[in-house]
């Protein structure tokens, strides 16, 4: 198996195409979602990290619960 990473060329780099989700402004640090939508401020990057995997593990949560409730 070719061990390759990606920076050295094993997949496309239009593969893996990831923003970064937190910004640190004069306001404190946000983070962003879909549709250009920001949260925050947080008083630090934790919290804001935080916050985030939060919202993710709702999303995955309401995404799940719709599916399973269409069949």
């Amino acid at each position: 198996m070719d061990n390759q990473s990606r920076q050295q060329g094993y997949f496309p780099a239009s593969f893996f195409h990831r923003t970064n989700r937190l910004v640190l402004d004069e306001t404190g640090y946000h983070y962003r979602v879909r549709k250009g939508k920001i949260i925050g401020p947080f008083s630090c990057e934790k919290d804001a990290s935080k916050d985030l995997n939060g919202y993710i593990e709702n999303l995955a949560i309401d995404q799940s619960f719709t599916t399973h409730h269409r069949s």
